[in-house]
């Protein structure tokens, strides 16, 4: 695959195209191989899901197209299947072009094939022109090709045979390549070549932000927000309500900070604590009244005794 002429570079690469008829896929060729025709039957990529409009016909019409490698598993598992059933009707699949040659002209200077990423991208673009030539020639005229053999129900190499002199109209030689072989040219989309390509010369990646240095910004930038909301209200009237409201705030919570002090109870050692110091201040104050007690009752005993001699003394 490739060629060189000046600054000029060819990719090529040879395409079977086919359509998913209405019929069933037999299972007569083996497990493996049966899973195989399965599969290319119900993974229809989206860039090979397409509309025609047949002349003569009103509506356009759905077309689901498989386009693979010429050389590939799956290609060749189709034109296994197709050789073998060749008088199935409706047949699964309906052969549109055996073999479309395919080159992609690409700057050498900006593209390298020999990169697997690159050569897969031309491949792809290689496929998705296929279906669009593709689509311009069954919507053409002089082919003879039905919405009923699209679907099968004419065999599976019909419209291959309808459309071999349409699709070979597009193609020509190209001497960059040295062959004879007839090639249909394209350019490669990529971008403009003042700037490279990602898939030459790849960029590094962007270092990442320290997170203090994140959180920095951040921070700058809710500032910078903030400064612009207060810029809106554009009085320092605000400032002040903001402050006297603040202020508020602080005294309402010291106000509940001492309520919470003061209504909560003692802890279980304080109060027994403050019992056992009122039993010792009762036992103290006991202690101390005997004593007095007992003066007391010596002194009214003397003075009643006192009384009593002096009246006698009277008496006498």
């Amino acid at each position: 695959e490739g060629g060189r002429e000046g600054g000029t570079g060819y990719f090529t690469v040879n395409l079977l195209v086919a359509a998913v008829g209405e019929g069933e896929v037999v299972p007569d060729s083996g497990r493996k191989k049966h899973d195989l025709l399965q599969q290319v039957m119900r993974n229809v990529s989206k860039e090979q899901q397409t509309v025609v409009r047949l002349q003569g016909t009103a509506p356009p019409r759905p077309l689901k197209l498989r386009v693979f490698v010429h050389n590939s598993i799956e290609a060749k598992a189709v034109i296994d299947y197709v050789a073998t059933h060749p008088d199935q009707a409706p047949c699964p699949f309906v052969v549109l072009a055996r073999q479309v040659c395919m080159a992609v002209s690409y700057r050498k200077h900006s593209l390298d094939p020999s990169c697997a990423a690159v050569a897969d991208r031309l491949r792809k673009q290689a496929k998705t022109r296929a279906v669009k030539l593709i689509r311009e020639v069954i919507g053409g005229r002089g082919h003879g090709v039905s919405v009923e053999s699209l679907r099968g129900y004419h065999g599976a190499s019909a419209p291959a045979l309808a459309l071999a002199g349409l699709l070979a109209a597009h193609a020509a030689p190209l001497s960059a390549l040295g062959s004879h072989s007839p090639f249909i040219a394209f350019p490669a989309r990529s971008k403009s070549s003042h700037t490279p390509s990602p898939l030459l010369h790849p960029a590094a990646p962007a270092p990442a932000d320290p997170p203090a240095l994140a959180l920095t910004e951040q921070a700058r930038v809710k500032e910078e927000e903030g400064g612009r909301g207060q810029e809106g209200w554009g009085s320092s009237s605000s400032v002040a309500d903001a402050e006297l409201f603040s202020s508020f705030v602080a005294r309402c919570q010291q106000q509940t900070h001492r309520d919470h002090l003061l209504l909560r109870p003692a802890p279980p050692a304080q109060a027994h604590q403050a019992e056992d110091d009122a039993e010792a201040a009762a036992e103290h104050a006991a202690e101390e009244g005997a004593p007095r007690a007992e003066e007391e009752a010596g002194e009214v005993q003397a003075e009643s005794a006192s009384d009593a001699s002096a009246m006698e003394v009277e008496g006498a």
